[in-house]
């Protein structure tokens, strides 16, 4: 069994349910300054993913609600357990780690964190960014969860997924501010999706920005309901 399985191994005993690994020279421009030195003397990153229970979603009606918020909070609270312990697995084992949290914004403007999670997941192979943004996992959609690991054990990088949203355009429908456009990414209202954002952050009870309405919508390209 060689490090690539070791680790994977570990992860999944830890609560994982998809693992994945990209080179970190491939994701330079997704590091904040705070940790882009360190970053050097690691070159690869793990993308650890947690599916949400479609169950919590399919509460979702116009908005986050209380249930939504707290598996949201429990979702990120799992990442960052098993990231953390995998990173002691790996320092047990002589070599270096640094987890990455699965939600620590460090620029508020630019809604940007530590690593951009979603593209380390894509070059990881867990899955492809959708219309909406957001990593789709080809079975389970934009229903995970994501979190990261840097680190020197030397494992091998997988190959990005060659799939995409294909005819699906369910989170057009599901978008409360029209942010998602059918030409992708590239035309999606960054401002409209964070302005929609902040106004439920203001919900009572609700307190950060959240949605989950086009995670509820995305069902992945193969359609498998769980």
């Amino acid at each position: 069994m060689d490090y690539y399985d070791i680790l994977k191994k570990r992860a999944t005993e830890l609560g994982a349910d998809l693992f994945g690994v990209a080179e970190t020279a491939k994701l330079e421009k997704y590091l904040a300054p705070e940790i882009a030195e360190v970053a050097k003397s690691l070159p690869y990153v793990v993308s650890i993913a947690v599916r949400l229970q479609r169950k919590v979603l399919d509460t979702l009606t116009d908005g986050p609600n209380f249930i939504y918020k707290a598996h949201y909070r429990q979702a990120n609270n799992l990442l960052d357990k098993i990231t953390f312990q995998l990173g002691q697995f790996v320092i047990q084992n002589n070599y270096a780690a640094m987890a990455i949290p699965a939600s620590v914004i460090v620029d508020w403007e630019k809604q940007t964190s530590h690593l951009s999670h979603r593209h380390v997941a894509q070059f990881a192979g867990i899955g492809f960014i959708g219309r909406h943004g957001l990593i789709v996992h080809p079975e389970y959609g934009a229903a995970i969860r994501l979190a990261s690991l840097l680190t020197d054990m030397p494992v091998y990088a997988d190959t990005p997924l060659q799939e995409d949203c294909g005819d699906c355009c369910a989170c057009l429908a599901a978008c409360p501010v029209e942010a998602i456009s059918i030409a992708g990414i590239r035309e999606f209202n960054g401002k409209a999706c964070y302005e929609k954002l902040k106004e439920y952050q203001n919900r009572k009870g609700i307190g950060v920005m959240i949605c989950g309405l086009c995670v509820k919508a995305c069902k992945g390209n193969r359609n498998v309901r769980t």
